[in-house]
Order: structure tokens, then sequence, then C-alpha cells
């Protein structure tokens, strides 16, 4: 399943997307337990919670009696970590269709990674418990700001600062995502500026999730960014639109912007 979330009345709503359309999961499953939020979702599945999900899914026009034309995606989830090495988290999460502000001085770069969601609490796992413990998999564009400044190697003064990250447009479950094959595209402007897959990402997400649980607890909600990591060259200015595609799980659009007003915090 493709899992989203959508504005519905000023409030976050779980929905699955289904042929280009927004499909409200808890309206079509009907039971008053059904979880109403992604984050409420990933914190209780299990059971025969998201084989309702699929049920109904399987049944087109019943589905479709609880479609949402024009519903306004969210970021997916409202991640309770990032969780790479060698960086903490940036202070603003993106969905789609969100702006990014354009810095006063430096060059604005993003890396493309694919982000893995967790669905339970462990520690010291190993790569099998930790490879259970992925609900989905998502898109995600981590936005730094570098120096045009140079050292006497040419290599930029100080290291690329964090500004925002960007994910979605959905969470596919992992029944139904294979990365080894996913073909991706990055586009500006309509024009295809990089393309590749994630074949040669060195380290599975079994093992990077492993890892982070020595000697600390993972938790429902936290997600994982793995994956090339290269900035990506490439002119982003003011205006541009950035486009970022990944077969299986979709397009993430983002807007380049000059200013913050209209990123939200995550908490």
């Amino acid at each position: 399943m493709r899992l989203v979330t959508y504005d519905r009345g000023g409030a976050r709503r779980l929905g699955a997307w289904v042929d280009g359309t927004v499909v409200d999961l808890p309206d079509a499953v009907g039971h008053p337990s059904f979880p109403a939020t992604m984050e409420r979702l990933v914190e209780h599945t299990g059971g025969t919670i998201l084989d309702a999900a699929r049920e109904i899914l399987s049944r087109p026009d019943e589905a479709a009696e609880f479609a949402v034309p024009g519903a306004r995606l969210l970021a997916p989830l409202l991640p309770r970590a990032l969780r790479e090495s060698g960086r903490s988290d940036p202070p603003f999460v993106l969905g789609p269709d969100d702006q990014v502000p354009m810095p006063r001085s430096g060059s604005l770069g993003l890396q493309l990674e694919l982000g893995c969601v967790i669905c339970t609490w462990g520690r010291d796992l190993g790569k099998r418990e930790a490879r259970a413990a992925i609900f989905g998999y998502t898109l995600v564009n981590d936005w730094s700001i570098s120096s045009h400044r140079s050292g006497a190697d040419g290599r930029a003064a100080s290291p690329p600062a964090y500004v925002a990250f960007s994910f979605g447009p959905c969470i596919v479950t992992t029944d139904e995502f294979d990365r080894q094959d996913a073909a991706v595209k990055v586009r500006v402007d309509g024009r295809i500026r990089s393309r590749g897959t994630f074949r040669a990402v060195p380290s599975t997400f079994a093992g990077l999730v492993a890892e982070s649980s020595r000697g600390q607890e993972v938790a429902p909600g936290d997600l994982y960014g793995s994956g090339p990591r290269a900035r990506a060259r490439m002119d982003i200015h003011p205006g541009a639109v950035v486009e970022v595609e990944v077969e299986g799980i979709g397009v993430l659009r983002t807007i380049v912007g000059h200013r913050a007003r209209s990123l939200a915090r995550r908490r």
C-alpha cells in the first residue's frame, strides 16, 4: 500500500494513494478503532489493522466511495527522530509541494536518500528483528547550505549546514517496494538532471537499524535515511521546482523560495 497523510479541515488524516487519488482509510474501513493518523497507525500496526486496509482497497468500487478529490498531501509522518550517522536533525520538516527557503548567501543543495520508518520498540536488535521492525519506505531530501568560500585545498571552508528535510509523498509498505530495482530521477523545472538506482547503496536498512539499536532503543516513528548522499550539482535557483521521483513511491516535489515563513517546525 501507498499510505499518505492529507489535510482534512486543518487536521492530519490517514489515507491511501490509489490511482492518483486519496482514499480516506478510516472512513473506508469503518471501524471505530482503526487509526485516524499515520502516527497512530505506525504505533499500533500489527494484527489485523493493515489487513483491514488491504481488504477494503482490494474492492476498488467500494474504496472509491471514500475518495477525496484534490486532497492536499502533507508530510506523511511527524517523525519521532531522523536517524543518520554524522549529523543531527535539521530544524524543519517539509512535505510534498512545500517551500524550502533560498539562503541569502551560499548555495542550496540537496541529498536524496531512501528512508525507512520503524513501527516497533527494540534494543540491541539482530538483523532479522530489525528487518521485521521496518514499517515501510519513503523518500527523504536533505536540504543544506554550503558556503561559497573555499580553503587552500579548494574545498568548502565549512561543512554544509542542514536547514530542512522534505519527505514523502507517501510511505510504501515493505511488501510492495523493491529498493534494489527502483529507478531514481531528479528534475529541476521539468528537466532531468540526475538519474540512477539505489542498487549501489552499500548497507541494508536492517543492518543500519540493528547498528543504531546498540545500547539505545529504537521506537515507532523513527525515520532512517540511507542512500548515495552525494550533493546534487545543479542550478537550484529561487523559484525552481525540484522533483525527485522514485519508481514505486512517487514524486516528491519541493518549491525553492526566499523566506522560511511557510515552514513548520516538527514539534
